[in-house]
């Protein structure tokens, strides 16, 4: 990870600049300052995931910032997987 961005992992912000339902969640840095991210819908379901620069993710105003260690994924019976 890059200790110079790690600052960014754990943010949270609006999905399409508030386009699009959801938000991106930064889940790891790269080596090379790449931010990939995991896109969660407003209930909760993953829906994508996207690698963007570090640049892009640090000009994106912050709606929360979560402790990634604590995502849980769901199976559809909504048991912990």
């Amino acid at each position: 990870m890059s200790v110079a961005h790690s600052h960014l992992l754990g943010k949270v912000f609006r999905r399409g600049g508030g386009r699009y339902p959801g938000v991106w969640i930064v889940i790891a840095v790269n080596p090379g300052g790449g931010c990939i991210c995991l896109g969660v819908g407003d209930d909760g379901s993953v829906i994508g995931a996207c690698n963007y620069q570090h640049y892009y993710v640090e000009r994106k105003e912050a709606t929360d910032q979560i402790n990634i260690e604590d995502i849980r994924f769901l199976n559809p019976d909504k048991t912990l997987n």
